[in-house]
């Protein structure tokens, strides 16, 4: 699970969203058809301008650029050195923050992330199938799970629209996530299928922040419509660009 979360808080919702759909719901759904043809997502309310983008850049402390493509997904993201960071983002400057994103592979856009002041976070998008498995491989993730991936993709005419309804706090680097709803198209999970792959997630963050150089989470919550995020960042991030 090296360089996963892209290396910064500010996309962690939209990251909450792709990691489920790739190692938990997609390969519990077999003979998928035209019910993934919805690819307009969910309308959360939520917009955002420059001034939200440079915003979340400001707050986020890492320093950006780009590196040289040499047309492999590995090695196309690199976060080196760590900071401080405690701070607190918006709906918009986190919506922002994933539809701006450069790099290459970032398999997900139209993105809304909304913060509810229950506590809950809901993420919609549009998931591009062709970056998934590039995605997968530049975060290092476990072959096993890029091929469990890659055999239900096979059931995916188009790039479908997805959404997420979620509690989830970070406590010293140990995870805790109640997924309330789930839909990938139209089709709405079940409570099997969404329990079975919040397990495989929580297991994949909880390993991912124990054995990070870059990121730490002392505390990460959800409230009054914001994020809330105490610990460590990486003090830069290269990424080759589109």
């Amino acid at each position: 699970m090296r360089k996963f979360l892209l290396g910064a808080l500010i996309t962690l919702g939209s990251i909450l969203v792709v990691a489920l759909l790739v190692l938990g719901y997609l390969g519990f759904i077999p003979g998928l058809s035209s019910v993934f043809g919805a690819d307009k997502p969910r309308n959360l309310g939520v917009t955002y301008t420059a001034a939200d983008y440079d915003s979340a850049h400001r707050k986020s402390g890492i320093q950006l650029s780009s590196l040289p493509d040499t047309g492999k997904s590995e090695g196309s993201i690199v976060m080196t050195g760590k900071q401080p960071l405690t701070s607190t983002f918006s709906s918009a400057e986190i919506t922002a923050a994933a539809n701006e994103r450069k790099w290459k592979y970032w398999p997900i856009s139209k993105v809304q992330v909304k913060f509810n002041s229950d506590g809950s976070m809901e993420s919609s998008g549009v998931l591009n199938i062709g970056k998934l498995v590039s995605y997968a491989q530049a975060l290092g993730l476990a072959q096993a799970d890029i091929k469990q991936a890659l055999d239900a993709l096979k059931s995916i005419p188009t790039n479908p629209a997805f959404y997420v309804k979620l509690k989830t706090t970070v406590t010293d680097n140990k995870v805790s996530m109640d997924v309330q709803q789930a839909e990938l198209g139209r089709l709405s999970l079940t409570p099997d299928i969404i329990k079975n792959a919040q397990g495989k997630v929580i297991d994949a963050f909880n390993a991912y922040l124990a054995s990070s150089p870059n990121i730490s989470i002392k505390s990460l919550s959800f409230a009054d419509g914001k994020v809330n995020f105490d610990g460590t960042l990486p003090a830069a991030e290269a990424t080759v660009n589109r």
